[in-house]
């Protein structure tokens, strides 16, 4: 991916009145998607798509997808940029409701998979490192010790960090990302917990991974990992 000034996307006032329609999405009755993820995918496709080079095709990971809302918004706003798509997510419950979307979005003979791991186990999958030149990732937002969890094990798992922590987390993001790609992560602000989830992230990427916050989608800060090196590990 090519690096080029930032235009005004990630500031630009989004009025909701007048952004295009795009999906009715099946998704579980316990937790639903919120605007973050529609907000920032409008944003993002609205930015890659200007700085795109003409013949780049995207390798796409959408980690923690749940139902798979970034990955089919990204391919509304530029499915001709897409090659292909992973949407990964640790509760096996969101297959049926991905593979509802597909044909929802006409995406149904696209090569789009789900795949049903936990982040934590993907820096062991040789086929998911180095992969992807542009990630998107819209983790649980919080951690246990940040809150009460309730008696829903499914809900509790699309709000905290549950199945592994936020440096394993960190770590799938590193495992996976190619040479000059990409990774754009929604991370919620927890200061008022004490915890600066950015300054963690940073310090887990050492010197080979550049992370940024870019832009906040309703309230939300918006990371970008980017590779320093461009070559494999």
């Amino acid at each position: 991916m090519v690096n080029q000034p930032e235009d005004d996307v990630w500031k630009r006032k989004l009025d909701w009145k007048t952004k295009p329609f795009t999906f009715r999405y099946a998704q579980p009755p316990e937790y639903r998607y919120s605007l973050d993820s529609i907000e920032l995918m409008w944003r993002l496709g609205t930015f890659l798509r200007s700085v795109s080079q003409p013949a780049e095709k995207l390798r796409v990971l959408d980690l923690c997808c749940g139902c798979g809302v970034l990955g089919f918004e990204l391919h509304y706003w530029m499915a001709e940029k897409i090659e292909s798509a992973v949407f990964a997510d640790v509760q096996q419950e969101y297959e049926n409701y991905f593979e509802t979307n597909r044909k929802i979005t006409g995406t149904a003979d696209k090569p789009f998979q789900f795949r049903c791991i936990n982040y934590r186990d993907i820096p062991q999958l040789s086929d998911f490192s180095e992969r992807f030149n542009l990630i998107l990732c819209n983790p649980p937002y919080f951690r246990r010790e940040t809150g009460s969890v309730g008696n829903s094990d499914f809900r509790n798992r699309c709000h905290f960090l549950l199945d592994g922590s936020f440096s394993e987390l960190c770590s799938a993001l590193f495992h996976c990302l190619a040479p000059r790609g990409q990774a754009y992560v929604l991370l919620k602000d927890l200061s008022v917990q004490g915890i600066d989830q950015l300054n963690e992230l940073q310090k887990s990427a050492g010197g080979k991974f550049e992370c940024t916050e870019i832009c906040r989608v309703r309230g939300t800060p918006v990371v970008r990992i980017q590779r320093t090196d461009g070559s494999s590990k």
